[in-house]
């Protein structure tokens, strides 16, 4: 593996690293609720459903930042990125459900909500095997 690679891995495993990666958690966390919950927000579309790209992107770095955080241990460790999984799956639903309030004037959709969950999928796949190989 990519001597950079192993080496960036250490220092997200070292405690003193997360501080100001979950500054930037917070940061990014606060621009995507802005971002997906804005009333009658559009965004045009260079392609027929280009969004959707868009919810796969900005929901899988939403999760590797969060698992990057080490909220939940180690941040390679298992119970670290299956926890911040689930937890940013869930937020990736509540979040999608907002939509639907009619206030917001934003669209609430079943395939919205596939490609957030997808993003935070392969971030989460993504990070466990980059963990598993910064250890071999």
């Amino acid at each position: 593996m990519n001597a950079r690679l192993i080496l960036a891995a250490r220092t997200l495993e070292d405690p003193a690293a997360r501080r100001p990666v979950r500054w930037l958690f917070l940061g990014y966390s606060l621009v995507l609720i802005v971002l997906t919950l804005w009333p009658a927000l559009k965004v045009p579309e260079i392609v027929h459903r280009s969004d959707l790209v868009a919810h796969l992107s900005f929901f899988g770095a939403f999760t590797t930042l969060a698992i990057a955080s080490g909220f939940f241990g180690p941040v390679f460790s298992r119970r670290n990125i299956s926890l911040a999984w689930i937890a940013c799956a869930a937020f990736a639903g509540i979040d999608e459900g907002l939509q639907a309030i009619p206030a917001l004037n934003r669209t609430c959709a079943w395939d919205d909500m596939a490609a957030n969950t997808m993003g935070t999928l392969a971030a989460a796949l993504l990070m466990a095997l980059w963990g598993s190989l910064a250890r071999d």
